[in-house]
């Protein structure tokens, strides 16, 4: 409690609070005559806000406590939490992924003009194409030709294995059309399991979800155009004035 409302501060001050829990004895904390050690240290940092707490049944408070508890799979009594648990990972997906399914993804790869040659060329036949039909090709299409060789196809929907640091192929990963890198981005950055990630890590985790031609180039963009982080950080602090000698006769 202390840790959410301290992290939640810029938020939470100024306003009145309502604070559930499975924790009885919690209501009576700020009744203490004399808090002493943690419990004072605590009530220090409460004080600030304006807050009441209100005791919920543990047999209540399933929702919050769901991803904590491990079903029992002896008893036969976990089909409440294995539901639960289920329409998480269902959310995390939906909010995570593209909000589309394979059909829509196909089609956007085939109608995506960099992407086109290449998906034709995979559907048509697991050869290369040869060099020649791609000279009239675009630059990006071209690169996407040199990566054949890793190139797959999953329900009509265009995959590629990226190399990892030993050579080896790696998961595939979904060769993005241009109308969905935006989305892709602005789920991975500030969706569910984002938060507003910084460059380095929005990298990371777009480079795990999908592959295209300049898409190091482009998160960066996206990442320093966000006006949520832009209007958070400070930037860097002023330059100080150097540390000078002082001269003293003792400590």
């Amino acid at each position: 409690m202390v840790y959410l409302i301290n992290h939640f501060r810029q938020s939470l001050l100024g306003r009145k609070l309502l604070l559930r829990t499975d924790h009885s004895a919690l209501r009576w904390l700020r009744k203490t005559p004399e808090p002493i050690g943690q419990q004072g240290r605590w009530l220090e940092i409460l004080e600030e806000f304006e807050f009441d707490i209100c005791h919920r049944p543990g047999r209540q408070h399933g929702n919050a406590d769901a991803l904590s508890r491990k079903p029992c799979r002896q008893c036969g009594q976990c089909a409440e939490d294995t539901a639960v648990r289920k329409t998480a990972g269902e959310a995390v997906q939906q909010v995570d992924q593209p909000s589309m399914g394979p059909q829509r993804i196909a089609q956007l790869q085939r109608d995506d003009e960099e992407i086109a040659p290449i998906y034709r060329a995979s559907k048509k036949s697991r050869t290369a194409p040869a060099w020649e039909e791609m000279l009239r090709c675009s630059q990006a299409t071209k690169a996407y030709w040199t990566m054949w060789e890793r190139l797959e196809m999953h329900e009509e929907v265009l995959y590629a294995r990226r190399k990892s640091d030993a050579g080896q192929s790696s998961t595939p990963v979904l060769v993005a059309p241009k109308a969905l890198r935006e989305e892709i981005m602005r789920l991975v950055h500030a969706g569910f399991s984002g938060g507003h990630l910084g460059r380095r890590r929005t990298l990371d985790q777009v480079r795990r979800r999908a592959n295209w031609i300049g898409w190091t180039k482009d998160v960066r963009g996206f990442v320093q155009g966000c006006s949520e982080c832009a209007g958070y950080k400070r930037g860097q602090a002023p330059h100080q004035g150097e540390l000078q000698s002082m001269s003293t006769g003792e400590p």
